[in-house]
């Protein structure tokens, strides 16, 4: 049995309890909802990368970098996070991340030899394009669909970004 004071509560509570249930439980609108949505860019392992690639039909996108490197944290920081370029790679890109200092073979394998360098690959795994140093999100966006729309097999991509 409820005690009396949960029979006599005033029913004007009643309406606003039920909307913050709504809030709290609405899979739209709770926060842990909205932490999802907004948890960046799907970063996947060289090795997973390797393991999905073929079956996603998707170019690759890898990111080449080192704790030490200050500027591979600076794009972490502030290129990164960027909605447009996180929607960009997380709907049209197989996205990874190469630690050099852990991954020495991968990063033979591609020559890397300066940080950050970003490795964009095809649908068929082939590369495409690399890039060295600090990219700004518009600049950044620019390369990643000169890959993804195919402007790769048409012309150089200075040619593109001078567009």
């Amino acid at each position: 049995m409820f005690p009396r004071t949960f029979k006599s509560a005033p029913r004007v509570l009643l309406p606003g309890a039920c909307l913050l249930l709504i809030l709290l439980f609405s899979p739209a609108l709770s926060p842990l909802a909205r932490a999802q949505q907004d948890q960046g860019i799907r970063w996947l392992s060289y090795g997973q990368i390797l393991e999905q690639g073929p079956k996603a039909g998707k170019p690759v996108f890898l990111f080449f970098n080192a704790p030490w490197c200050a500027v591979c944290k600076k794009m972490q920081r502030l290129v990164f996070p960027d909605p447009q370029l996180t929607a960009y790679l997380n709907q049209k890109y197989l996205a990874g991340t190469v630690d050099v200092t852990k991954e020495k073979v991968v990063a033979k394998l591609y020559q890397v030899n300066y940080l950050p360098t970003f490795a964009l690959l095809s649908d068929q795994g082939k590369p495409v394009l690399f890039l060295r140093g600090y990219y700004t999100s518009d600049r950044l966006l620019k390369a990643l669909s000169f890959v993804a729309e195919g402007h790769y097999k048409k012309m150089r991509f200075q040619d593109f970004e001078a567009k």
